[in-house]
């Protein structure tokens, strides 16, 4: 018998015995080259054609440079009363009443964010296809339940690709949010 090593496989024809081999395409992979057709560039990042973007309307950009694949929330700074953007912190409970955008590739001073759709922000790879992201973590994303007391549980969207550097996910906020007690 023929061995199959992992990435292919062979067909072996039943009268003649010979086979041919064939490459499998892992489902991560298939599932990323269906979806980057319709992504901007195949980099953190990069959003789907067809996303949700908002131009910037009047926050301070003085008080950070978006970074793409971040999460953002924009709020309200009490001295000024100016919006601005700030990294998403599951521990901020300010962050869980604010709008989120995330930042695309090429983000920076003046630049679009994403308020729905695709987007590429990395490392999916402890994460399965369906599996929720939350408001947090090192990006203001995790994908992990906030688990701390008084952190804050907001699902921002969904993974669509489990990948340890091209993962993408669904950007989409979920309105709810709750507190851990």
């Amino acid at each position: 018998p023929e061995k199959i090593i992992a990435g292919t496989n062979v067909d072996v024809d039943p009268a003649s015995g010979q086979g041919a081999e064939v490459t499998v395409e892992v489902e991560s992979d298939r599932r990323f080259n269906q979806l980057k057709r319709g992504l901007t560039e195949s980099v953190v990042g990069g959003y789907g054609y067809g996303s949700q973007m908002m131009e910037n309307i009047g926050w301070d950009e003085s008080v950070i440079t978006p970074v793409a694949g971040n999460c953002y929330a924009l709020t309200t700074q009490t001295v000024s009363t100016r919006q601005y953007l700030q990294l998403a912190i599951a521990s901020v409970t300010t962050d869980a009443e604010s709008m989120l955008l995330m930042a695309p590739k090429g983000a920076g001073a003046g630049a679009l964010m994403l308020i729905r759709g695709f987007i590429i922000i990395g490392d999916t790879s402890s994460a399965n296809a369906g599996d929720p992201v939350y408001m947090g973590g090192a990006n203001g994303l995790q994908l992990t339940r906030p688990t701390a007391t008084g952190d804050v549980i907001r699902i921002v969207g969904w993974v669509h690709v489990s990948d340890a550097t091209k993962g993408i996910i669904y950007f989409d906020p979920d309105p709810e949010s709750f507190t851990v007690t």
